[in-house]
């Protein structure tokens, strides 16, 4: 019998990947994205806020608040003190 996980934010370390340079594959990889929103971040790169990402199609608020906890940026990283 297989036992089945649950991903949740705190599960899951981005890394602080910047969604302006990240490959769509390093994209698709990220939960919640896959290779079609992937697709479409591309597409309308560049972004100056990840509120910016709010407008696209599909990426909706929990998918935006997931993105964040797990550490996507747009640009550096914040630094940290």
């Amino acid at each position: 019998m297989q036992k089945q996980t649950e991903i949740r934010s705190a599960d899951i370390d981005l890394g602080f990947i910047d969604v302006n340079t990240a490959s769509e594959q390093d994209l698709a990889k990220i939960p919640w994205i896959g290779s079609e929103l992937a697709r479409e971040l591309i597409r309308n790169r560049p972004f100056t806020h990840m509120d910016d990402l709010r407008k696209l199609p599909g990426l909706t608020e929990d998918i935006m608040d997931e993105l964040i906890r797990g550490g996507a940026v747009v640009g550096q990283p914040p630094q940290r003190a």
